[in-house]
């Protein structure tokens, strides 16, 4: 059988082990106190808060995964596209298929190139 507290009665606490946290240094004295007791105030950061920054990266990704994901959808629900593209795809030489390779792989430097330069833009310009 478990030593499991089945009344209504609050479990003892050992106040033994709870940690003081009055001490753990995250606040200041008050030097402006009065009472002449120590109150104690939280501490304030000399760091301003930073303005968030648009993630130009996952903005971009973001866009060619919906785009993508249009064109599928607008491929799929017509029988008529899913017969021209399967068409289109049944009938590509092996020279244009490596013409769409590397458009795709153009693109997807272009798009990696045009974000780092906007991240760096964005990094400089905060300094």
């Amino acid at each position: 059988m478990s030593s499991m507290n089945t009344t209504n009665e609050p479990d003892a606490v050992d106040t033994a082990t709870i940690p003081d946290v009055t001490s753990s240094g995250i606040f200041d004295a008050d030097p402006n106190s009065t009472d002449g007791a120590e109150t104690r105030v939280p501490t304030t950061s000399a760091v301003p808060a930073a303005t968030p920054r648009a993630r130009v990266g996952a903005i971009a990704w973001g866009l060619v995964v919906c785009v993508i994901a249009a064109t599928v959808l607008a491929i799929m629900t017509d029988s008529a596209r899913r017969v021209a593209v399967a068409n289109w795809i049944g009938g590509i030489s092996p020279g244009n298929i490596w013409m769409v390779v590397l458009i795709i792989a153009g693109a997807l430097t272009l798009l990696i190139g045009v974000t780092s330069f906007i991240g760096q833009a964005q990094r400089s310009r905060r300094r």
